[in-house]
């Protein structure tokens, strides 16, 4: 019976009605939900991650749809992704120059290592496994990504402005691209999951290069060689 006027209650046109309004403004909501959830969009998802203790790791919510019923319930439709969050450091006086990616026996993708101008960014991922290492020329940038993903990493395919490739993993799975939005644009980060047994969800930052320093000729800017 109570089941009954429980549902009866939620169905009401007043309850409707009342979560219409708690979905279009977050202060509709009750105090008690107010505590347990981030701001509401007004499209009904959150306004940011919800990332939750690092005892866990961190564990990533990938924008929900949030439905409410009533100011005191809501569903939350999501596919929770668990794992380690990262992103490898922007550094403003030097560019990536450099990646080593370590695969796994099953094919896994299980590591990358950025190198940023002369000295390498820390590992991120996890031990072991055949690390391949592509480096870059000083006037060289990585401009185009492509892999391919199961439920982990699979392969990664990283192209150069000097027309250069160089493949990591296995080529199976679903297939991604990733190019900046900006033509001459490059890659500047890359940030991910470090899942329970290797990498996953991968995404790319982009921006402009650094402008190279050139070198002033001798004798006058101009370079016309000065009179005897």
């Amino acid at each position: 019976m109570l089941l009954l006027l429980t549902l009866a209650l939620l169905l009401s046109p007043t309850c409707w009605a009342q979560g219409k309004s708690a979905r279009a403004s977050p202060s509709g909501l009750s105090p008690s939900i107010q505590g347990l959830i981030p701001a509401l969009l007004t499209d009904g998802t959150w306004s940011q991650d919800l990332c939750l203790p690092a005892g866990w790791g961190s564990w990533l919510w990938q924008r929900p749809r949030v439905t409410m019923v009533s100011s005191h319930l809501l569903f939350i439709h999501t596919k929770l992704e668990v794992g380690k969050a990262f992103t490898t450091p922007v550094c403003n006086e030097a560019e990536i120059k450099g990646i080593r990616v370590a695969v796994n026996l099953v094919g896994n993708i299980i590591s990358l290592q950025v190198k940023l101008g002369d000295h390498w960014d820390v590992v991120h991922g996890h031990r072991g496994g055949t690390v391949t290492e592509f480096l870059l020329d000083k006037d060289e940038y990585i401009t185009e990504v492509h892999g391919s993903q199961k439920v982990n990493l699979r392969y990664l395919l990283l192209c150069t402005s000097h027309d250069r490739c160089a493949a990591f993993g296995k080529n199976d799975g679903r297939q991604f691209f990733a190019f900046p939005p900006v033509t001459g644009q490059v890659l500047k980060s890359i940030s991910g999951l470090v899942g329970p047994i290797a990498l996953k969800n991968l995404n790319w930052r982009w921006g402009d290069a650094q402008a190279q320093p050139t070198t002033a000729p001798a004798n006058g800017a101009t370079g016309t060689p000065s009179p005897a």
